[in-house]
Protein backbone atom coordinates (compact mmCIF):
# COMPACT_ATOMS: atom_id res chain seq x y z
CA UNK A 1 0.00 0.00 0.00
CA UNK A 2 2.80 2.10 0.80
CA UNK A 3 3.88 2.41 -2.86
CA UNK A 4 -0.01 3.96 -3.95
CA UNK A 5 0.32 6.39 -1.29
CA UNK A 6 3.41 8.10 -2.38
CA UNK A 7 2.14 8.05 -5.62
CA UNK A 8 -0.88 9.75 -4.16
CA UNK A 9 1.14 12.03 -2.50
CA UNK A 10 2.52 13.20 -6.02
CA UNK A 11 -0.90 14.16 -7.12
CA UNK A 12 -1.41 17.87 -5.50
CA UNK A 13 -5.80 17.95 -5.55
CA UNK A 14 -5.95 14.79 -3.74
CA UNK A 15 -5.68 14.94 0.05
CA UNK A 16 -5.37 11.89 2.00
CA UNK A 17 -7.82 12.04 4.78
CA UNK A 18 -7.18 9.13 7.29
CA UNK A 19 -6.45 5.37 6.76
CA UNK A 20 -7.79 2.21 8.65
CA UNK A 21 -5.65 -0.97 9.54
CA UNK A 22 -6.77 -3.93 10.12
CA UNK A 23 -5.70 -6.49 12.74
CA UNK A 24 -4.12 -8.21 9.91
CA UNK A 25 -2.48 -5.38 8.59
CA UNK A 26 1.80 -5.08 7.94
CA UNK A 27 2.04 -2.36 10.96
CA UNK A 28 5.79 -1.59 10.26
CA UNK A 29 4.38 -0.40 6.86
CA UNK A 30 1.06 1.24 7.77
CA UNK A 31 1.64 2.46 10.94
CA UNK A 32 4.83 4.56 9.73
CA UNK A 33 3.04 6.45 7.34
CA UNK A 34 1.72 9.73 8.87
CA UNK A 35 -1.55 9.58 8.41
CA UNK A 36 -5.21 10.22 10.98
CA UNK A 37 -6.26 6.77 11.76
CA UNK A 38 -10.31 6.11 11.56
CA UNK A 39 -12.49 3.05 12.25
CA UNK A 40 -13.57 1.11 9.01
CA UNK A 41 -17.02 2.37 9.08
CA UNK A 42 -16.33 5.84 10.16
CA UNK A 43 -13.29 6.39 7.08
CA UNK A 44 -16.29 5.18 4.67
CA UNK A 45 -18.59 7.85 5.74
CA UNK A 46 -16.19 10.88 6.21
CA UNK A 47 -14.06 10.29 2.76
CA UNK A 48 -15.27 10.71 -1.06
CA UNK A 49 -13.10 7.72 -2.52
CA UNK A 50 -11.22 4.99 -0.90
CA UNK A 51 -8.06 3.12 -1.39
CA UNK A 52 -8.48 -0.72 -0.03
CA UNK A 53 -5.13 -2.73 0.97
CA UNK A 54 -6.40 -5.64 1.52
CA UNK A 55 -9.64 -6.47 -0.54
CA UNK A 56 -10.23 -9.55 1.34
CA UNK A 57 -10.41 -7.94 4.96
CA UNK A 58 -13.52 -6.54 4.19
CA UNK A 59 -16.80 -7.90 4.58
CA UNK A 60 -19.13 -8.47 1.75
CA UNK A 61 -21.75 -6.47 3.75
CA UNK A 62 -19.26 -3.82 4.58
CA UNK A 63 -18.15 -3.56 0.80
CA UNK A 64 -22.47 -3.80 -0.54
CA UNK A 65 -22.61 -0.49 1.88
CA UNK A 66 -19.55 0.94 0.52
CA UNK A 67 -21.00 0.43 -3.19
CA UNK A 68 -24.61 1.71 -2.41
CA UNK A 69 -23.10 4.91 -0.91
CA UNK A 70 -21.43 5.56 -4.25
CA UNK A 71 -18.39 5.82 -2.85
CA UNK A 72 -15.65 4.79 -5.32
CA UNK A 73 -12.79 2.62 -4.55
CA UNK A 74 -9.43 1.32 -5.95
CA UNK A 75 -8.81 -2.01 -4.83
CA UNK A 76 -4.85 -2.86 -4.39
CA UNK A 77 -5.53 -6.54 -4.03
CA UNK A 78 -8.00 -8.87 -5.39
CA UNK A 79 -11.28 -9.86 -3.22
CA UNK A 80 -11.84 -13.53 -1.52
CA UNK A 81 -15.26 -13.65 -2.77
CA UNK A 82 -17.46 -16.16 -4.28
CA UNK A 83 -18.56 -16.16 -8.26
CA UNK A 84 -22.20 -15.06 -6.91
CA UNK A 85 -21.10 -12.30 -4.61
CA UNK A 86 -18.67 -10.56 -7.21
CA UNK A 87 -21.93 -10.77 -9.84
CA UNK A 88 -23.96 -9.09 -6.71
CA UNK A 89 -21.48 -6.62 -6.06
CA UNK A 90 -21.27 -5.60 -9.35
CA UNK A 91 -25.11 -5.68 -10.34
CA UNK A 92 -25.07 -2.84 -6.84
CA UNK A 93 -22.24 -0.78 -8.15
CA UNK A 94 -24.31 -0.60 -11.97
CA UNK A 95 -27.50 0.55 -10.12
CA UNK A 96 -25.27 2.68 -7.80
CA UNK A 97 -23.04 3.95 -10.35
CA UNK A 98 -19.95 3.52 -8.16
CA UNK A 99 -16.59 3.20 -9.73
CA UNK A 100 -14.53 0.06 -8.89
CA UNK A 101 -11.16 -0.20 -10.31
CA UNK A 102 -9.05 -3.47 -9.01
CA UNK A 103 -5.36 -3.32 -9.50
CA UNK A 104 -3.80 -3.97 -13.05
CA UNK A 105 -0.01 -3.46 -12.76
CA UNK A 106 0.50 -4.98 -16.38
CA UNK A 107 -2.21 -2.30 -18.21
CA UNK A 108 0.36 0.54 -18.29
CA UNK A 109 3.47 -1.31 -19.37
CA UNK A 110 4.49 0.33 -22.43
CA UNK A 111 4.43 -2.95 -24.66
CA UNK A 112 0.92 -4.08 -23.08
CA UNK A 113 -0.69 -0.42 -24.70
CA UNK A 114 1.09 -1.13 -27.81
CA UNK A 115 -0.12 -4.42 -28.51
CA UNK A 116 -3.73 -2.86 -27.26
CA UNK A 117 -4.01 -0.91 -30.05
CA UNK A 118 -2.18 -2.59 -32.86
CA UNK A 119 -2.47 -6.16 -32.08
CA UNK A 120 -4.26 -8.04 -34.99
CA UNK A 121 -7.27 -10.56 -33.87
CA UNK A 122 -7.77 -13.84 -33.79
CA UNK A 123 -4.27 -13.73 -32.67
CA UNK A 124 -2.11 -16.42 -30.96
CA UNK A 125 -0.48 -14.85 -27.76
CA UNK A 126 1.99 -16.81 -25.98
CA UNK A 127 3.33 -15.19 -22.59
CA UNK A 128 6.34 -16.85 -20.76
CA UNK A 129 6.60 -15.98 -17.33
CA UNK A 130 9.68 -17.05 -14.79
CA UNK A 131 9.68 -15.54 -11.21
CA UNK A 132 11.62 -15.83 -8.62
CA UNK A 133 9.65 -15.68 -5.65
CA UNK A 134 6.50 -17.55 -5.95
CA UNK A 135 3.07 -15.33 -5.25
CA UNK A 136 -0.44 -16.29 -5.05
CA UNK A 137 -1.03 -18.44 -8.49
CA UNK A 138 -4.84 -17.27 -8.44
CA UNK A 139 -3.78 -13.19 -7.91
CA UNK A 140 -1.25 -13.63 -10.20
CA UNK A 141 -3.56 -15.43 -12.92
CA UNK A 142 -6.46 -12.58 -12.62
CA UNK A 143 -3.31 -9.94 -13.31
CA UNK A 144 -2.99 -11.75 -16.12
CA UNK A 145 -6.72 -11.93 -17.61
CA UNK A 146 -6.81 -8.38 -16.81
CA UNK A 147 -3.32 -7.69 -18.79
CA UNK A 148 -5.15 -9.59 -21.69
CA UNK A 149 -9.04 -8.26 -21.27
CA UNK A 150 -8.38 -5.43 -24.83
CA UNK A 151 -6.17 -7.82 -26.39
CA UNK A 152 -9.24 -9.92 -26.65
CA UNK A 153 -12.34 -10.20 -26.24
CA UNK A 154 -12.54 -10.17 -22.71
CA UNK A 155 -14.06 -13.12 -21.29
CA UNK A 156 -12.41 -16.84 -22.13
CA UNK A 157 -14.95 -19.19 -23.30
CA UNK A 158 -12.44 -22.78 -22.78
CA UNK A 159 -9.70 -23.03 -19.93
CA UNK A 160 -7.04 -25.68 -20.17
CA UNK A 161 -4.62 -26.28 -17.13
CA UNK A 162 -1.29 -27.98 -16.24
CA UNK A 163 0.41 -27.63 -13.34
CA UNK A 164 3.46 -29.91 -11.96
CA UNK A 165 6.70 -29.11 -9.94
CA UNK A 166 10.36 -29.74 -10.62
CA UNK A 167 11.64 -30.48 -7.13
CA UNK A 168 15.16 -31.75 -8.14
CA UNK A 169 15.38 -28.88 -9.63
CA UNK A 170 13.57 -26.43 -6.92
CA UNK A 171 11.01 -25.09 -9.82
CA UNK A 172 7.30 -25.12 -10.38
CA UNK A 173 5.94 -24.90 -13.89
CA UNK A 174 2.43 -23.66 -14.49
CA UNK A 175 0.63 -23.96 -18.00
CA UNK A 176 -2.42 -22.14 -18.66
CA UNK A 177 -4.42 -22.41 -22.31
CA UNK A 178 -7.35 -19.75 -23.24
CA UNK A 179 -10.02 -20.33 -25.95
CA UNK A 180 -11.78 -16.81 -27.13
CA UNK A 181 -14.68 -15.97 -28.51
CA UNK A 182 -12.93 -13.73 -31.33
CA UNK A 183 -10.47 -17.13 -32.18
CA UNK A 184 -8.01 -15.81 -30.33
CA UNK A 185 -5.68 -18.52 -28.10
CA UNK A 186 -3.51 -17.73 -25.01
CA UNK A 187 -0.93 -19.81 -23.91
CA UNK A 188 0.65 -18.99 -20.38
CA UNK A 189 3.78 -20.93 -19.11
CA UNK A 190 4.57 -19.76 -15.52
CA UNK A 191 7.28 -20.91 -13.80
CA UNK A 192 8.59 -20.11 -10.43
CA UNK A 193 12.98 -20.56 -10.66
CA UNK A 194 15.23 -19.23 -8.42
CA UNK A 195 17.86 -19.40 -11.46
CA UNK A 196 15.91 -17.05 -13.62
CA UNK A 197 13.53 -14.36 -14.20
CA UNK A 198 11.70 -13.12 -17.19
CA UNK A 199 8.38 -11.35 -19.38
CA UNK A 200 7.85 -12.35 -23.04
CA UNK A 201 5.24 -12.33 -25.18
CA UNK A 202 5.00 -13.21 -28.68
CA UNK A 203 1.80 -13.20 -30.85
CA UNK A 204 0.94 -14.43 -34.06
CA UNK A 205 -1.98 -13.30 -36.19
CA UNK A 206 -2.57 -12.99 -40.03
CA UNK A 207 0.62 -10.62 -41.36
CA UNK A 208 2.00 -9.74 -38.43
CA UNK A 209 4.26 -11.69 -35.64
CA UNK A 210 5.22 -9.76 -32.62
CA UNK A 211 7.77 -9.93 -29.71
CA UNK A 212 8.03 -8.26 -26.59
CA UNK A 213 10.53 -8.36 -23.84
CA UNK A 214 8.00 -6.67 -20.85
CA UNK A 215 11.13 -6.33 -18.39
CA UNK A 216 13.56 -4.62 -20.44
CA UNK A 217 10.17 -2.56 -22.81
CA UNK A 218 11.81 -3.94 -26.24
CA UNK A 219 9.83 -4.68 -28.92
CA UNK A 220 9.53 -6.05 -32.31
CA UNK A 221 6.96 -6.65 -34.95
CA UNK A 222 7.91 -8.38 -38.37
CA UNK A 223 11.14 -8.56 -37.46
CA UNK A 224 11.40 -4.80 -36.94
CA UNK A 225 12.11 -2.44 -33.68
CA UNK A 226 8.69 -0.87 -32.02
CA UNK A 227 9.49 2.12 -30.31
CA UNK A 228 8.84 2.07 -26.76
CA UNK A 229 9.87 4.46 -23.92
CA UNK A 230 11.56 2.67 -21.23
CA UNK A 231 9.16 2.74 -18.65
CA UNK A 232 5.49 3.73 -18.19
CA UNK A 233 4.08 7.26 -19.22
CA UNK A 234 1.32 6.42 -16.87
CA UNK A 235 -0.09 4.90 -13.67
CA UNK A 236 -3.12 3.34 -11.94
CA UNK A 237 -3.25 5.99 -9.44
CA UNK A 238 -3.33 8.77 -12.13
CA UNK A 239 -6.00 6.46 -14.08
CA UNK A 240 -8.27 5.90 -10.62
CA UNK A 241 -8.78 9.56 -10.07
CA UNK A 242 -9.12 10.66 -13.66
CA UNK A 243 -11.85 8.86 -13.40
CA UNK A 244 -14.04 10.05 -10.68
CA UNK A 245 -12.66 13.35 -11.53
CA UNK A 246 -13.37 13.74 -15.02
CA UNK A 247 -10.10 15.99 -15.29
CA UNK A 248 -6.29 14.77 -16.64
CA UNK A 249 -4.33 15.07 -13.77
CA UNK A 250 -0.90 15.25 -15.00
Amino acid sequence: MKSYIEKTYELPQINIAGKSITETGSKNEDYSLPIPEYSRIELVKYVDALFINRFSSLSFQLLSDIIKESKPFFAASYPDLSPEECVQLSKLAREAQTIIQVANPFLYLPSVQWLNQNLKKPAYIDVALSKKEEEKFEDLLVKMLLMLKEMTDGKPKKIKAIFFEMKSENEVFRNINLEYGDGSIVNFNIKYSANQEEFIIKTFARDQFTSFDMINSLGTCNNSAVNLPVSAQYNEVSAFFDTISGSKIQ
